[in-house]
């Protein structure tokens, strides 16, 4: 790793590498592969009580609409693709204008329709708020 570090510019380097926490899962394989190679249960033990790295509901909540917007658009996008099932029409066909005009009209309608769905029932990704009373049913 030290030749990485130099590489990339040394202390600046370390000093990025060491400012910034693992993910949680990345920890998770870091604490399992020790135990598995057999290291001391002390080291193991200060491993995993590293800190780790948990991003703001702000950051979850601005990746949802992307998400949403783009898995669908993707997705509905495929759809004369995979209904297809056979060998594409030839270029510059009539059959493969009409499927790309029907392409780009689902993926339009993909992306709304995801959009819609975050709009309505993702926004409150990553607000985990506690409801009490009679607001809780």
């Amino acid at each position: 790793m030290g030749l990485w570090l130099r590489l990339l510019g040394g202390t600046r380097a370390r000093a990025l590498v060491a400012e910034v926490p693992p993910s949680v899962r990345y920890l998770n394989v870091l604490v399992s592969g020790a135990r598995a190679a057999g290291l001391d249960p002390g080291y193991i033990q200060k491993l995993a009580a590293t800190p780790t790295y948990t991003p703001a509901p702000e950051t979850l909540g601005l990746r949802s609409p992307f998400w949403y917007g783009g898995a669908a658009a993707g997705l509905t996008a495929l759809l004369p693709w995979l209904a297809r099932g056979g060998p594409p029409p030839a270029a510059g066909s009539v059959a493969s204008a009409a499927e790309a005009r029907l392409a780009a009209i689902l993926l339009v309608t993909g992306a709304v329709s995801g959009l819609v769905y975050w709009l309505i029932a993702g926004r409150s990704v990553g607000n985990r708020t506690q409801r009490r009373g009679a607001d809780a049913f």
